[in-house]
């Protein structure tokens, strides 16, 4: 875990000396959760669409853009801003593949397979999941600013982190917190889950913006 003993020793040595003061240490886990609910979903699973192919030998990219598009925005409750679906066989075993972008701005990356076809019908069946996903930067770092403030008591102007964050469960990124009189401080996000909790660690000063 982040925030154990060893940490909170870290932070009181590191911060020393930018100012001449101590900051005081978390008297918990600085962990924050995102506000934008189903950030990525890379977790999500959508079983059962169901959707009519209108030609024997394909499944349209429309066709699959649309229904991708339909659950995922009722199971998820955020809009799909921009989605893009190969064409698939009707054939049980098909691959699925698309990509996809949320209201957050969120990049989605999406496979599914053809579960079943109906020849008969032309009524196909598939799965479909996000298996990878990226969210800008900027989500992580507005959402970071208060925690900074609120748990060690660093004005913030601003965080800059990457311009993009694979969100993945344990995936570590660099950011650096600017308070106003431009003194820097590294910090370390941790990522926890994929809808947007996450763990900050303290380094200390790196120096002044230019």
């Amino acid at each position: 875990m982040l925030f154990d003993m060893g940490l909170v020793q870290r932070f009181s040595s590191a911060t020393r000396g930018s100012r001449g003061v101590d900051r005081a240490a978390p008297s918990a886990p600085a962990k924050r959760r995102l506000l934008a609910v189903g950030l990525a979903a890379a977790a999500l699973l959508i079983s059962g669409c169901e959707f009519s192919c209108s030609l024997g030998n394909s499944i349209s990219s429309d066709e699959l853009e649309r229904q991708v598009k339909d659950s995922y925005e009722k199971e998820i409750g955020l809009n799909l801003t921009s989605i893009t679906c190969d064409e698939a066989k009707p054939d049980k075993g098909s691959p699925i593949s698309c990509e996809a972008t949320n209201a957050p701005g969120v990049n989605l990356w999406i496979e599914g397979t053809v579960t079943s076809y109906n020849t008969d019908t032309q009524v196909a069946d598939f799965d479909w999941e996000v298996v990878r996903a990226e969210s800008p930067g900027r989500i992580y770092a507005n959402a970071a600013v208060g925690t900074v403030e609120q748990e060690w008591g660093i004005p913030v102007d601003r965080i800059e982190c990457p311009d993009r964050i694979p969100v993945e469960t344990g995936e570590k990124v660099e950011c650096i917190a600017v308070e106003p009189n431009g003194v820097r401080t590294a910090l370390i996000l941790t990522l926890t889950d994929d809808e947007g909790g996450f763990d900050i660690e303290v380094k200390g000063p790196v120096g002044k913006a230019s």
